[in-house]
């Protein structure tokens, strides 16, 4: 197969028909993580593969506030979309969780390290010799 545009089950369809295909039936699936991340699995019905299955479908990892990209990943069929979303999401939660209790302890140190024991007082009496 070559690139080109493909419908959900990956069969070769013209630019009119992807075109209103797009506009209302793309979504697969979409999780938001406890860091906030956003998972999403879309089916883009474009493949620039040159060999192998068209891969239509793809998996995006989005930063917390939405701006940057930090993971993607493409599959041929809609079903191995859905279970690829599933391995993401539990890959990038696990990572959450780790990363949250890593941020906590560390927190944790530099909160004593900033609140250091003071040192014991010592009491002095002066006396005065002159009188």
């Amino acid at each position: 197969m070559t690139g080109g545009y493909y419908d959900r089950e990956g069969r070769p369809i013209s630019y009119e028909v992807w075109r209103r295909q797009r506009s209302f039936n793309k979504q697969v699936a979409e999780t938001r993580i406890s860091d906030g991340k956003v998972v999403s699995t879309v089916w883009t019905g474009l493949s620039a593969s040159l060999n192998g299955p068209p891969k239509i479908f793809e998996t995006v990892v989005f930063s917390s506030d939405g701006s940057v990209v930090v993971e993607e990943v493409k599959s041929e069929t809609e079903a191995a979309a859905r279970d690829r979303h599933a391995e993401v999401v539990e890959s990038w939660e696990r990572n959450a969780l780790a990363t949250a209790a890593r941020e906590t302890a560390f927190l944790e140190r530099v909160a004593d390290a900033a609140e250091p024991e003071a040192p014991p007082v010592k009491r002095v009496r002066v006396i005065n010799l002159e009188d």
